[in-house]
């Protein structure tokens, strides 16, 4: 039994019964790849390896290359992730849409509890990119302020506030 006045457990590392609608829904061929082994790893290995070719094959200069590592990277994943509804690839994979038609994948992620590191990561890697670029593009303010853009759009997408919203009706289901 608790003692009074202490604070409540923590639920961090507590495991949950699955007893919770959410725990036994099953995530969509639309998102289970972000709970794939080795995600983070591989995602992080793109980012770079794009960099990479962008600087050391193209020889473009170090912000150049930056800023567009951080724009791709910005529009890829708005696209994928916050504007694409539903299960974009049902036709191959031959999976009904039932509830997710009116959905992003990002809004799915949202659904699922158990997805939370995975969401906090794939937040923390526009911020993260966005920080090194601003430092190697110090001198070029309009590079600044492209990225600054870029990262915005991209972040505050990812912000639960912004779950269901489809700004100035662009994008709202039927």
């Amino acid at each position: 039994a608790a003692r009074a006045g202490a604070p409540p457990p923590s639920p961090v590392g507590r495991k949950r019964a699955l007893t919770d609608e959410k725990d036994l829904v099953v995530l969509s061929a639309n998102t289970n790849w972000v709970s794939s082994r080795g995600l983070w790893v591989t995602y992080l290995l793109l980012i770079v390896l794009f960099r990479f070719f962008m600087g050391y094959v193209l020889r473009l200069d170090a912000s150049l290359a930056w800023t567009l590592t951080n724009v791709v990277h910005a529009v890829a994943t708005f696209m994928s992730l916050h504007w694409n509804k539903g299960q974009p690839f049902q036709e191959l994979s031959g999976i009904q849409q039932g509830d997710t038609r009116p959905y992003t994948c990002w809004e799915q992620l949202m659904q699922h509890e158990s997805e939370f590191l995975n969401r906090k990561f794939l937040l923390a890697v526009p911020i993260v990119l966005f920080m090194i670029t601003i430092s190697v593009c110090r001198t070029n303010e309009t590079f600044i302020l492209f990225n600054t853009f870029c990262s915005t759009v991209v972040v505050v997408a990812k912000l639960d506030i912004m779950y269901g919203v489809r700004l100035f009706g662009i994008n709202k289901s039927d």
